[in-house]
């Protein structure tokens, strides 16, 4: 199985490229240390909010948290993710 991480959106500077390279390496890291597989489990974390509280329970050796405040930066946690096939 692949997992593809595309370029953010928008980014037009090196600093949300940071932001963006540090979300998908915490994002990996957390995945690990919990012991997450590749499944559909939206409990794990259906909002923005549970997302980014998800990704703060791991620290990633060499990283820098506080660039993950520009992901999530004007962020509400309203939104839901909608399963892929849905979207059709």
């Amino acid at each position: 199985m692949t997992i593809e991480f595309r370029r953010a959106p928008g980014v037009t500077n090196a600093e949300n490229c940071l932001a963006w390279v540090e979300f998908v390496v915490t994002l990996v890291q957390a995945a690990i240390q919990k012991g997450i597989g590749l499944s559909n489990d939206t409990s794990l974390a259906a909002t923005v909010q549970e997302l980014k509280g998800f990704l703060g329970t791991v620290l990633v050796s060499g990283g820098q948290p506080a660039l993950l405040e520009a992901i999530f930066a004007r962020k509400s946690g309203a939104v839901f993710p909608r399963e892929f096939n849905s979207c059709v």
